[in-house]
């Protein structure tokens, strides 16, 4: 980070903040300072940094002129952390160190992420069949339902109209009662095959998960 920030910071210096933040360098902060925040990292941290990490920074202050005060306070802050034994020649601090390291470890990150991968595809395909399932038990709720209500209101009215013709009050009407079939979507006449609520199939699925979180794939 530190050697990133002073590279940055020299460019900052030769060509202005607009060079950073624009591209080929953006995303990147507009915020002017590049290399006086490695400076004021170091100054504040406990961490080692390599020999090549010192040397970057006194070769970017450098490009600023000899007699500039960024120079000078690279030199103090150096200075500074070689007294407290922060600057170290341990070649895994280099770049190449890194980037060695990195490399080392890259094919068992690589497993580890698409295992990661790969069982997260199968959670999403076992919540999806889940979801399906759910939706098709709703339906068929509904189904059942409808058909129960429908079958209570034809014998009612096949009562009501027995009962007028044996009583012969023609002009009897049936009571004023909330039709139910009003009152509950999916039992009223004009409702459309297959419509449903998403909250009523993540109810459910919660219901059946016994978790409180909510599916990634509501279909």
């Amino acid at each position: 980070m530190v050697m990133g920030q002073a590279l940055l910071g020299q460019i900052e210096a030769e060509h202005g903040i607009r060079a950073i933040y624009q591209e080929p360098w953006g995303p990147l902060s507009w915020e002017p300072g590049y290399l006086d925040t490695a400076l004021n990292y170091l100054e504040t941290s406990n961490s080692v940094i390599s020999e090549e990490c010192a040397n970057t920074l006194l070769h970017c202050a450098g490009q600023q002129g000899s007699d500039c005060d960024t120079l000078v306070k690279v030199k103090e802050v150096i200075n500074n952390l070689r007294e407290r034994s922060l600057i170290s020649s341990d070649e895994t601090l280099t770049l190449n160190g890194a980037a060695n390291k990195l490399l080392s470890c890259l094919k068992v990150n690589e497993e580890q992420d698409m295992n990661s991968f790969k069982q997260t595809a199968q959670d999403w395909v076992k919540e999806r069949e889940t979801l399906i399932e759910i939706e098709s038990q709703i339906l068929k709720e509904y189904s059942n339902e409808r058909e129960r209500v429908f079958q209570e209101m034809e014998i009612d009215d096949k009562a009501h109209l027995m009962a007028v013709e044996r009583l012969g009050f023609w002009d009897l009407a049936k009571s004023e009662e909330a039709d139910v079939s009003d009152q509950i979507f999916y039992l009223r006449k004009d409702y459309v095959e297959g419509a449903m609520y998403d909250l009523d199939i993540l109810e459910r699925y919660r219901e059946i998960c016994g978790s409180t979180k909510e599916p990634v794939i509501l279909i």
